[in-house]
């Protein structure tokens, strides 16, 4: 594991405010799980706080060093170990970004269905916030796209969380208590992601509107109909310039709903 003393000055801003430079004492590059558990418990013997960052690309300033931090990078954990076609299961680690794995399974039938906005994200850092995107109406969040994942808590032991089976009603439901938390549970290194199988068609619609608030009746309408769309994505007059274009159409003068199939 490689241990700098210099942080990089990107990681010490905040996208979220505009703020002078954090303080960090340092920075480790993890990678492997027992990477970050020695991390985790060396910080522990110097009474040191850690925060645990990846692509940095999230805009709440979650990751903004205070006071002497140490940075546990897992931005160098970046394989991705195996394809279980069987359980429709894809074993990463928690480095992997969204584009990547989109790339690696872009040649196969199976996709992973979260689509958070920004695809530079890590996988770790969409499970640590729960990331959902537009697809979240048809696939669920990314709670509802992961199977199970190593996770090293603040002790620095290590545990697995979830399983492979689709029916598991034992004990503790674990895994979804870290997910969405942050980090302030533990930290989440090796995750096993549900794949679902693509579907044969697709197909996309614009329907407009003139007034937003006649928008919440259709949405409801089309929830409680037999057509399950993928996404559903509101669009305002000034995103729809490059639409006019291709479309032709009166209707992007006005609130527009595009619908996904």
């Amino acid at each position: 594991m490689e241990i700098k003393q210099v942080v990089p000055e990107e990681l010490l801003t905040s996208n979220a405010h505009e703020l002078e430079p954090g303080q960090a004492e340092l920075i480790g590059y993890a990678e492997s799980t027992e990477d970050v558990s020695d991390f985790i418990k060396k910080a522990n013997e110097a009474g040191k706080k850690v925060i645990t960052i990846g692509a940095h690309t999230g805009l709440t300033g979650a990751t903004y060093p205070h006071k002497d931090e140490w940075f546990l990078s897992l931005a160098k954990m970046t394989d991705i170990i195996s394809l279980d076609k069987e359980t429709l299961t894809l074993n990463v680690q928690a480095g992997v970004t969204l584009a990547q794995i989109r790339e690696y399974l872009a040649d196969t039938p199976y996709f992973y269905a979260p689509d958070p906005g920004e695809k530079s994200a890590t996988i770790g850092g969409t499970v640590g916030t729960n990331a959902g995107g537009m697809r979240a109406i048809k696939y669920g969040v990314t709670r509802d796209n992961v199977r199970g994942y190593d996770v090293v808590l603040a002790n620095g032991d290590i545990i697995h969380a979830g399983s492979l089976n689709q029916k598991n009603s034992s004990g503790y439901d674990l895994k979804d208590l870290f997910i969405g938390s942050e980090g302030t549970l533990g930290v989440i290194t090796e995750l096993q992601l549900k794949l679902t199988t693509r579907p044969r068609f697709e197909s996309s619609m614009l329907v407009g509107f003139e007034k937003l608030e006649d928008l919440a009746p259709t949405v409801y309408e089309i929830l409680n109909s037999p057509v399950e769309p993928v996404a559903l994505e509101l669009l305002e007059k000034i995103r729809l310039v490059t639409l006019k274009i291709i479309y032709k159409s009166k209707c992007l003068n006005k609130k527009v709903l595009l619908f996904y199939f």
